[in-house]
């Protein structure tokens, strides 16, 4: 996908909020694995902090109810946004229906998280396909 085609999920750093343009809610169809990705921005700044010196996460709930988060990729910066992708993971598509999306920055000293900045969370969907 060329750059200038991406349709970036915005972030409303003082509401804490996620924009998803139209045609970006849909996760994937059911059984999908690691096809559909997504594209985030994200101010670098909230208040004093600095969110490119934090590690960036997808924390996410399956249609199932299972909770669990994956790492952003290709995180980069500018002077003013953050930008990276998150690849859908198989255990979001293995079931049909509504899966939440959280955005989840942490700052970590010695591998304990010190400062953690989150989002709301979105709705995504999971269409039905016809695999058996």
């Amino acid at each position: 996908m060329a750059m200038t085609d991406i349709r970036y999920i915005t972030v409303d750093i003082e509401r804490r909020t996620m924009t998803i343009p139209a045609g970006e809610e849909v996760l994937g169809v059911y059984n999908d694995r690691d096809i559909e990705v997504k594209y985030f921005k994200v101010p670098r700044y909230y208040e004093s902090l600095d969110l490119a010196d934090f590690t960036a996460k997808v924390n996410f709930r399956t249609p199932e109810g299972v909770v669990d988060s994956s790492y952003a990729e290709n995180v980069q910066a500018d002077n003013e946004y953050i930008t990276f992708q998150w690849t859908v993971p198989h255990s979001v598509c293995s079931a049909i229906g509504t899966a939440l999306v959280q955005l989840c920055f942490t700052l970590l000293n010695d591998d304990r998280v010190i400062k953690e900045f989150n989002t709301t969370y979105w709705a995504g969907k999971v269409l039905p396909g016809i695999e058996p």
